[in-house]
């Protein structure tokens, strides 16, 4: 019994000492320095762009010292509808993701933006109103969308441009992109470590029972 206990704690540990990956790669836009090079692992949608600094935008800083801004060198601060970027990840099917990101926007007065998430079939539209603070300086939101479950090998992630009062000067901004897997309700996937301490839990109290009817019997 000493010994089922000790694998029962040492099973119950391995979710909280084993940490989720990002699949995204360079989430964070800090692989490149290139305001006109598209970031490693992404791919731009109708246009190429790159990353630029935070110290030459003069935008406080969210996340490292680069950023990804949708119209930004290349297209001169002019972004049209149906850009953006985006990047593919190797998921399994029945295995259930978590996203979050970092975005604000140039924050042009009295301006408004529209952008699109596409995360495989699921779609989500997010509204960047300016506030007074000035251009670049409005402070990013972060987003956390509601847990994907992916339905194939592989899975698509991208930010499109929807809409703009202002196409010229209120571009959307992003940073601290990242994907993790959280679980699995796959029937047909081997079960996590919590949910065997669980079932060997269950079997030992399962066999205690039966052994004291047995004495009780005898």
């Amino acid at each position: 019994m000493r010994k089922l206990l000790t694998m029962i704690v040492a099973l119950s540990a391995l979710p909280a000492a084993v940490q989720a990956a990002n699949l995204i790669q360079n989430g964070s836009f800090e692989e490149s320095t290139s305001a006109f090079t598209t970031p490693p692992g992404w791919f731009n949608i109708g246009h190429t762009e790159g990353v630029l600094s935070y110290a030459t935008l003069g935008l406080p800083a969210f996340d490292g010292d680069y950023v990804y801004v949708t119209g930004g060198a290349s297209s001169n601060g002019f972004l049209s509808v149906g850009e953006g970027i985006g990047q593919t990840v190797s998921t399994t099917a029945g295995d259930i993701y978590q996203l979050s990101f970092g975005y604000t926007g140039e924050n042009c007065p009295g301006c408004s933006t529209v952008f699109t998430l596409n995360l495989g079939a699921f779609t989500q539209d997010f509204t960047i109103t300016a506030d007074d603070s000035g251009y670049f300086r409005k402070a990013f939101t972060v987003a956390t969308v509601d847990p994907y479950i992916a339905t194939g090998g592989s899975t698509t992630l991208s930010f499109v441009l929807k809409s703009s009062t202002n196409y010229g000067n209120n571009d959307p901004i992003f940073d601290q992109v990242v994907l993790e897997r959280i679980g699995a309700i796959n029937p047909g996937a081997a079960p996590e470590p919590a949910t065997w301490a669980t079932m060997i839990l269950g079997l030992g109290a399962s066999g205690a029972m039966l052994r004291r009817r047995r004495r009780v019997a005898a």
